[in-house]
């Protein structure tokens, strides 16, 4: 019933089950998880109660009953049970997550900082790091920020950050928006000392990101081991040829030749020697 998410009989199978074996905790949490899926929530909150009284250590009761807490609106209780949750789970990116919303409901932004900085560090989800931008704006998190950048999953979380700079006298970079912002943030490809940007001043992000895409593909990985060559070899090229004009059609030669396949194929030590023969280095 549970796969098939057929979530009426699933609750008549588990009345089922609980009545045959009453003191189970497995199958009150089971029976908790059908009822919060029917938005039975108070109803949840007994079943998942029940099986914290027959086992108090019984982790994931204590999480989804927390969460039903939440959803009901009751901040206060969702606070105290992720809490206790997170003593035996400190590393639940969820439960991080859930615990500092709870605190920005009851006004607690500065406590809901750091769990919700590790939520964005474990999960990386749009959902952490819209909250996360929720909270620093509550906190008043832009003072003494020389530049700001509003790049959350929410729109409205961008634009009241955009509210926030203006105010603060600061500049701010909009990402889903460039041209609402002050400044722009630039596509980039960095291949070591080698760094592409390519913009389209905010007319369409999308072609600068496709536009990154093929240049990632013409400049591959082996740039950065072409850059760090020429740049071991940059001192005995300006000894060798103190001529501008002379240096740069030696580093013409070297970028025509064989030494950036070989260097693709991972072979330094002849891409070194084929360098240095084309630079008029010697051996």
């Amino acid at each position: 019933a549970v796969a098939s998410e057929n979530w009426a009989e699933a609750l008549i199978l588990a009345t089922g089950l609980e009545k045959a074996v009453p003191d189970h905790a497995g199958i009150a949490y089971n029976k908790g998880l059908v009822l919060r899926r029917l938005g039975r929530h108070a109803d949840a909150i007994r079943a998942f109660s029940h099986a914290l009284d027959l086992d108090a250590g019984h982790a994931k009761a204590l999480f989804e009953r927390a969460s039903c807490l939440l959803d009901l609106g009751d901040a206060a209780g969702a606070v105290q049970g992720f809490l206790a949750y997170l003593k035996m789970e400190p590393r639940d990116g969820d439960a991080l997550l859930n615990l500092g919303n709870a605190l920005v409901r009851l006004g607690r932004a500065d406590e809901a900082l750091d769990p919700l900085r590790n939520a964005r560090e474990r999960l990386g989800t749009a959902r952490s790091i819209a909250a996360l931008a929720v909270a620093q704006r509550e906190t008043g998190d832009l003072d003494g920020c020389a530049l700001a950048v509003a790049a959350t999953a929410s729109r409205d979380v961008n634009r009241a950050v955009l509210a926030d700079a203006r105010r603060a006298g600061i500049p701010c970079n909009v990402a889903d928006d460039a041209r609402a912002g002050d400044f722009i943030v630039p596509a980039t490809v960095r291949r070591g000392d080698l760094v592409i940007a390519v913009t389209t001043g905010g007319a369409s992000p999308a072609v600068a990101a496709e536009v990154r895409r093929r240049l990632e593909v013409t400049f591959g990985p082996e740039w950065s081991d072409l850059l760090a060559l020429l740049g071991d070899l940059r001192d005995d090229l300006r000894a060798r040829h103190p001529d501008p004009d002379e240096r740069a059609a030696c580093v013409r030669a070297v970028l025509d030749s064989e030494v950036h396949a070989m260097l693709s194929r991972g072979d330094r030590l002849e891409a070194e020697r084929l360098a240095r023969t084309l630079l008029e280095l010697g051996e």
